[in-house]
C-alpha cells in the first residue's frame, strides 16, 4: 500500500549473518504498515520466528524459505 516499506534480506539463517539484530532493529523503528521479508533457510530460522512473535511483529515479518536469487524479484 501506500507509504508501505517492504525491508528485504535474502541470506543463510545461521548465526553469524545476524539476522536477529535486522529483526530487533525492525521492530524497533518501522511503522505499523512496514514488512520485512525475510528469504533463506538455516538453523535459527525456529528462534527467529519465535522472536517475531516476542518481539510481537509477526504479522509484519515473513519468513519466504529458500528462493533462488534470481526469483525474489518476483515476490509481491
Amino acid at each position: 500500500g501506500e507509504g508501505e516499506v517492504v525491508v528485504l534480506t535474502a541470506a543463510r539463517l545461521e548465526p553469524h549473518k545476524q539476522v536477529d539484530l535486522l529483526l530487533r532493529q525492525f521492530a524497533a523503528v518501522a511503522s505499523s504498515h512496514d514488512h520485512l521479508w525475510i528469504f533463506g533457510e538455516g538453523s535459527v530460522r525456529p528462534a527467529l520466528e519465535s522472536l517475531s512473535h516476542e518481539l510481537k511483529v509477526s504479522s509484519r515479518v515473513r519468513f519466504w524459505g529458500f528462493v533462488r536469487p534470481r526469483d525474489i524479484l518476483r515476490f509481491q
